[in-house]
């Protein structure tokens, strides 16, 4: 017996033994998020006919993104700007202000006289009035703040109608006149000193003081 059972033939394994000892690896899924996507930002450049060329070259591709990154605009670009630069843009900020103020004050500051008037300059924002000058007909460069008090340069007219006066007999007669009168513009300042614009009652009853005196 003991032949017999070393004469028997071996068994071979089984087949799927081998099978079993192979790890299982599941297949991933083709979707969007198990795929990985490499960009790889080359420049590109096109000539005049049309052509497109891609630089393969990563000394190039550096170059092209340096010279990218030149161009895009940053923020704070005051900063990264010279002394020189920043003096030149407060001058001619300052320059212009100067420049529109002069276009707005120069035309403000030119003030006219009809032919017929003449007149002291006004200080608007004191009242104060300069009798040293005597302006007349014409533009005149007062200031800004300046205007002109006005007095007549032409005749002025004064009607007295029906006054009663007594002649040199002592007769009551009644008469009525018309008279003109000019103001003298070298003696304005003291006219003014004296009187203000106020003159023409005080003109009116002198003018009548020598009517009467006439009979």
């Amino acid at each position: 017996m003991q032949g017999e059972e070393s004469a028997s033939p071996a068994v071979p394994p089984p087949a799927y033994s081998a099978a079993v000892a192979e790890p299982f690896l599941p297949k991933p899924a083709d979707t969007a998020d198990s795929k990985q996507v490499a960009i790889e930002l080359r420049p590109t450049t096109v000539d005049t006919y049309g052509n497109t060329t891609v630089a393969n070259d990563t000394q190039e591709n550096s170059t092209f993104l340096e010279s990218f990154l030149e161009r895009v605009p940053r923020p704070g670009f005051t900063e990264n700007m010279s002394d020189n630069q920043c003096c030149l843009m407060i001058v001619g900020g300052i320059v212009g202000v100067i420049a529109i103020l002069i276009l707005i004050l120069v035309p403000m500051s030119f003030v006219g006289l009809e032919y017929s008037e003449m007149g002291f300059r006004r200080s608007k924002s004191t009242g104060s009035v300069d009798t040293d000058n005597v302006y007349e007909f014409g533009k005149h460069f007062i200031g800004p703040d300046g205007e002109f008090k006005v007095f007549p340069a032409s005749a002025v007219f004064e009607s007295f109608d029906m006054i009663r006066v007594f002649s040199k007999d002592r007769l009551e007669i009644e008469i009525t006149c018309n008279l003109q009168y000019f103001l003298r513009p070298h003696q304005l300042k003291e006219l003014h000193r004296k009187f203000d614009i106020a003159y023409r009652p005080v003109l009116r009853n002198n003018a009548l003081d020598a009517l009467k005196g006439m009979m």
